[in-house]
């Protein structure tokens, strides 16, 4: 049976319980008629106070007589209200009385129900809308189905990934244990050439010591000799200047012997020049002059043992920043059934005309000026919200000037292809993506027409 024969069995049906009822009464679903049948009376209650009666009369008379407006359904007299159109043929639709006899055809109600004034003529186009409405279901649903598929496809990756990367862990794990084992035997060898080298050095040292100690011995003796030297020649000058010093005091000054006269001339400039010769005997300078012992540069052993030990260390740190990275990787909900693998790490983006958004799923999202290309971090991946995997928070962003961290929500709805659709800032700092891909879509509940029209109409 088609879709437009299941609605029109669907409207005689509700057609044929109102009349049973009460004539259909304008913008009162059919579904919602039993709740305008005359009281005893002919007599209407308002629906927020039972004692509130009226002429039944009262009902869409383009007056509003009652609190809550339920006696004008049909009118736009009472702000509060809905108009419904029933949409014969096709689903009922709510709008607001306000757009009653507005004179604009709304969109909502296909069979122009809205418009009765005699303003402007609706047409009765609910055939042709439910006609459409049927297409883009199929549509909708094809394109789901495909998603579907896809998704398959992006679940099977996961039990892919878990295995691989299980393997890749305990592969690492066995490669540190192996680097661990290895670094110990190179320390040990590096330790005993390290020995080796300073035992070489010592000796070497040592051996220097004992040519610095003799020669010393050999100079301290010449110096000896010196000083006995010295001492005479001392003597002599001391003997020598007590001569001078009497010739210059007791000569016959008016006595004009030019050899004497130059000789106290000669005296008085050697004492202005030389008060006290002093020579130094201590020995102490020698050692001054003997050089430090020198330090001596590793052995090109050792520092090839150096280097082994160095590089294998850089190695297990390497290795182990794998380890770390797989395991969180293995950890990260990827979804319900795994299905979100097949984004990780890929990259999307959205252009406007400010800013290129980037994100990269289960990473990190960014903000690039389209001027300067200056990048700025809004986010890490740092969780799922809720329990349906339809939103991602990435969070400990670049903080604002004067204000919080920056972070961002990215909603996944169902789509054929991964695509970042828009980018808002509705607060401060925060930042909304909205992206679709197949493996946020989830299969159609399949319902018959009839079911879904009696959903439609059950307002209460």
């Amino acid at each position: 049976m088609s879709s437009q024969a299941k609605a029109f069995i669907l409207s005689c049906l509700f057609s044929a319980i109102g009349a049973d009822k009460s004539q259909e009464i304008r913008g009162v679903s059919l579904k919602k008629l039993d709740l305008y049948q005359p009281l005893p009376g002919n007599k209407f209650a308002c629906f927020n106070d039972s004692k509130s009666q009226y002429d039944f009369s009262v009902v869409n008379d383009d007056y509003c007589d009652c609190e809550d407006g339920s006696d004008e359904p049909g009118t736009s007299a009472c702000s509060n209200m809905n108009f419904t159109c029933n949409n014969k043929g096709f689903k009922p639709a709510k709008i607001l009385s306000s757009r009653v006899n507005d004179g604009v055809c709304d969109p909502e109600c296909c069979d122009g129900s809205d418009e009765y004034d005699g303003k402007i003529k609706c047409p009765d186009i609910c055939a042709k809308v439910a006609e459409d409405s049927s297409k883009g279901e199929k549509a909708y649903r094809e394109m789901v189905e495909k998603c579907l598929e896809i998704k398959r496809g992006y679940i099977g990756q996961y039990a892919a990934f878990k295995k691989t990367t299980q393997e890749k862990i305990a592969s690492l794990n066995e490669q540190i244990a192996e680097k661990k084992e290895k670094i110990e035997d190179l320390k040990l060898i590096k330790e005993t050439k390290e020995e080796e080298d300073k035992k070489r050095q010592d000796d070497t040292t040592s051996s220097n010591v004992k040519g610095d100690e003799s020669h010393i011995r050999m100079l301290e003796e010449k110096i000896e000799d010196i000083k006995e030297v010295v001492t005479d020649l001392q003597e002599d000058v001391k003997h020598l200047k007590s001569v001078l010093e009497e010739l210059k005091l007791n000569h016959n000054q008016n006595y004009h012997d030019l050899a004497v006269k130059g000789a106290v001339t000669a005296y008085d400039e050697f004492v202005a020049k030389y008060s006290e010769i002093d020579i130094e005997t201590d020995s102490r300078f020698i050692y001054e002059k003997i050089p430090d012992t020198p330090e001596f540069e590793a052995s090109e052993d050792v520092t090839h043992a150096r280097s082994e030990v160095y590089d294998a260390e850089n190695e297990l740190r390497n290795l182990e920043d794998d380890l770390e990275k797989a395991e969180n990787k293995l950890a990260t909900d990827f979804g319900a059934e795994g299905e979100y693998v097949a984004l990780n790490e890929n990259c999307y983006d959205f252009v406007n005309s400010e800013y290129t958004y980037s994100i990269c799923m289960f990473g990190e999202v960014h903000q690039k000026s389209n001027k300067d290309s200056y990048s700025t971090l809004l986010g890490n991946f740092e969780k799922w919200e809720g329990s349906d995997y339809k939103t991602q928070l990435y969070s400990g962003g670049a903080h604002c000037w004067h204000g919080p961290a920056r972070l961002a929500k990215v909603a996944i709805e169902c789509g054929a292809e991964e695509k970042v659709l828009g980018v808002s800032e509705p607060e401060k700092c925060e930042y909304h993506l909205r992206m679709t891909t197949p493996a946020a879509c989830q299969p159609i509940e399949q319902k018959s027409t009839l079911e879904s029209e009696e959903q439609e109409y059950d307002e209460l």
